[in-house]
């Protein structure tokens, strides 16, 4: 069907063949994660709600907020989460583990074409590997626990294409920033982004994280992944709301203060 990338995952995590924007959806969640941060109050709004848990084995905590456990707030929210974890036999990825998104893709646990959520506000870096990623409060979190669904709007897409090549200077932070320049921090809020152009496909996933580049998941196929998922096929000519084109062969400065500071030469 003719759908983007965010469409086809959203429709096929729902009860609905066909999505557009603006949509309302119930989403299915595969992969659902709380850090130590927001951990713990997301075992208290479990807990005082008197909920349970639809699937621990899709069920995660990832500590790397204080990894060394040394502030007395950010232990006790571990050992909190600790403990609700043993209960009920949820997994943790504790202090010495790595960063949680990171862990999420290293592990296999995220991969082309799934949902996942997080109280991280990073999540959205899955998109590298062409999975959905959220990151979301503690009580929404909570409740996608409980119930492996939670709802979405079905948010309008955007196509960025870069023409050409990029120079032997310009690394994937250079794309986000030129990006930045653009658009700015917020004028994309709300928006799918998908990324294209022949550089792009062949940018490696390190370079693709911090872009959070959805065109293609290729470069993945050597990590972890479950025995089965679903190729996403874009189709041409597809209706997004808005289309950019940019030159690669650019190369910017940047000073400090605000990340929107380029100087574009």
């Amino acid at each position: 069907m003719n759908m983007t990338i965010i469409e086809k995952i959203l429709s096929s995590h729902s009860d609905k063949k066909l999505v557009k924007p603006g949509d309302i959806v119930d989403v299915e969640i595969d992969t659902r994660v709380a850090r130590d941060f927001g951990g713990a109050n997301v075992v208290k709004n479990i807990r005082d709600n008197n909920l349970g848990i639809e699937n621990v084995k899709k069920t995660f905590f990832t500590f790397d907020c204080n990894p060394t456990g040394s502030d007395q707030k950010y232990a006790t929210n571990q050992h909190i989460c600790r403990v609700f974890a043993r209960d009920l036999g949820i997994r943790i990825y504790d202090i010495n583990s790595g960063i949680g998104t990171h862990l999420l893709i290293e592990e296999g646990l995220v991969y082309p074409g799934c949902t996942a959520i997080s109280t991280d506000s990073h999540a959205n870096v899955l998109g590298a590997i062409g999975a959905f990623g959220q990151g979301m409060g503690d009580k929404d979190i909570a409740a996608a626990w409980s119930k492996g669904k939670i709802w979405f709007k079905v948010p309008k897409s955007v196509k960025i294409n870069f023409q050409g090549n990029f120079p032997e200077d310009i690394f994937a932070k250079d794309i986000v920033l030129n990006l930045l320049s653009v658009f700015g921090a917020n004028k994309l809020l709300g928006y799918s982004v998908e990324i294209y152009g022949d550089e792009v496909n062949r940018l490696s996933l390190d370079d693709r994280i911090p872009c959070d580049l959805k065109q293609s998941t290729a470069c993945c196929l050597e990590l972890p992944l479950p025995k089965f998922f679903s190729v996403i096929i874009i189709s041409p000519g597809l209706a997004f709301f808005a289309k950019s084109s940019y030159p690669a062969r650019l190369s910017n400065v940047y000073f400090p203060i605000s990340l929107t500071s380029v100087i574009v030469r």
